[in-house]
């Protein structure tokens, strides 16, 4: 796995897809009128619904879709389905202080060029005992929060903010680093007037500091923090021109 894909594995709902298992399996190389919105300076409490996230779990089976370009600059239709489950949050500890943690994993199929493959990704969320991001845990990486982290108590439509930003380093020995991960959220409509979309950004470093793949996950929100995964989005480019660009769908 090249350092990118090691790197871009930290977003949870696309770690499972390894764009080098994608490209080799290419053979070498919602509808509906205008919802209503909520009325001006309604908040919605991102932090209990975090909490709350969290503390229940998450189960969602996602319909995959997208392309996969090889090097040569061939792309190839994605499709697929996959579940994405979040456990619930256990008490921990990391880096030394007392934490929360909830494992993601995602198993399914997805097809490339005819081909299908199965799909088996396994990460760890680490949060505060107030659910502030801390770090984040996988078979090939390790990334610590660098910055202070919250999410705010509470947001409004419009509002944008970043959360926490990630040293990453690889798990063998001695690690390597691998980069930053920068996490940012913004919060647009949702689909009445008591929802907003929370979007949360993750934008991925080289240790150069050159862009390698952002990736995007939506949320709806109500007024009492209730969050509900609607969609996600990842773009990935390697160094050789490969690239992935796939949406999930809750079905």
């Amino acid at each position: 796995m090249s350092m990118q894909n090691q790197l871009f594995s930290r977003s949870p709902l696309v770690a499972a897809l390894a764009l080098a298992a994608l490209l080799t399996a290419c053979g070498g190389g919602g509808g509906g009128g205008s919802p209503a919105q909520p009325v001006a300076g309604t908040t919605f409490p991102l932090q209990t619904g975090i909490a709350k996230l969290y503390n229940a779990g998450l189960q969602k089976t996602m319909t995959v879709s997208g392309t996969a370009k090889n090097s040569a600059g061939t792309s190839y239709p994605v499709s697929g389905t996959a579940t994405f489950t979040q456990s619930p949050a256990g008490s921990t500890t990391f880096n030394g202080q007392a934490a929360y943690v909830s494992t993601v994993t995602i198993t399914g199929n997805i097809t490339v060029n005819g081909q299908t493959l199965p799909v088996a990704s396994t990460d760890q969320v680490y949060l505060s005992t107030t659910y502030s991001p801390l770090g984040e845990t996988s078979a090939s990486a390790t990334c610590v929060a660098q910055t202070p982290s919250s999410y705010p108590a509470t947001v409004t439509i419009g509002q944008t903010g970043s959360v926490v930003t990630y040293a990453c380093s690889s798990t063998s020995q001695p690690p390597t680093p691998l980069g930053t991960e920068a996490i940012s959220f913004v919060m647009t409509q949702g689909n009445s007037a008591t929802t907003a979309t929370f979007t949360e950004i993750t934008t991925l470093t080289n240790p150069a500091g050159q862009l390698v793949g952002t990736a995007q996950v939506n949320y709806l929100i109500d007024t009492s923090g209730n969050l509900s995964l609607i969609s996600a989005t990842e773009l990935l480019t390697l160094q050789n021109g490969e690239q992935s660009n796939l949406t999930f769908t809750a079905q």
